[in-house]
């Protein structure tokens, strides 16, 4: 499986994940509630979410430690008891579902950026690149004929940081065999050389 294609996967299945456990968040807390405010009226339901949001709302604008979560889960929980149960279950749902993108964050986006690097490392792979290796074969040749004895990994080496990483050494390496380029001789240690850039 190609790299960016591995990355969709854990992607696809990191949000399964989350939307699992929304779901089951979701589910598990309507159950509890329910439980707890079957014997209530409505206004007894109505004077505590109005006791709720007093309490909520003072103690959130005096300290300003309320979060984005703990203040949804607290709208969701007003909801309910005022008998939004569809409204409320689909707020509880995307709240549980952004919290825990929340805590994942860091995951995901490094997730994404292996994804986006596979897949440049797979078009610098995929096929010749005619510009590349015809300098690359110019470069190799001319510093082969001006330092005959220079090893072939040290050349590879070179050329590789010559290109900055446009082309891979293995690209090279195969460039290399194909052409039958080499050493006049084997030579240890390698014998210092500039590469010879020809114009």
């Amino acid at each position: 499986m190609k790299g960016d294609e591995a990355a969709s996967k854990v992607l696809g299945e990191i949000n399964d994940f989350i939307a699992d456990y929304a779901n089951s968040r979701t589910r598990s807390n309507l159950h509890e509630l329910l439980s707890i405010w079957d014997g209530m009226t409505q206004e007894d339901r109505l004077s505590m979410a109005l006791r709720i949001d007093a309490k909520d709302m003072a103690k959130n604008l005096d300290s300003q430690k309320g979060t984005v979560g703990g203040t949804m889960i607290t709208t969701v929980l007003l909801m309910r008891l005022l008998g939004l149960h569809n409204t409320a279950s689909r707020l509880e749902y995307l709240t549980h579902s952004a919290i825990m993108h929340a805590h994942l964050r860091d995951d995901i986006e490094q997730i994404k950026v292996k994804g986006a690097i596979s897949k440049k490392n797979q078009s610098n792979a995929s096929g010749v690149k005619k510009n590349e290796y015809d300098q690359a074969m110019l470069i190799m040749k001319a510093t082969w004929d001006k330092y005959p004895n220079t090893t072939k990994n040290a050349m590879l080496k070179k050329v590789y940081a010559y290109f900055k990483g446009a082309v891979s050494e293995q690209s090279l390496t195969r460039w290399v065999k194909s052409e039958g380029l080499g050493p006049k001789e084997k030579v240890r240690p390698c014998p210092p050389f500039k590469l010879i850039i020809p114009s």
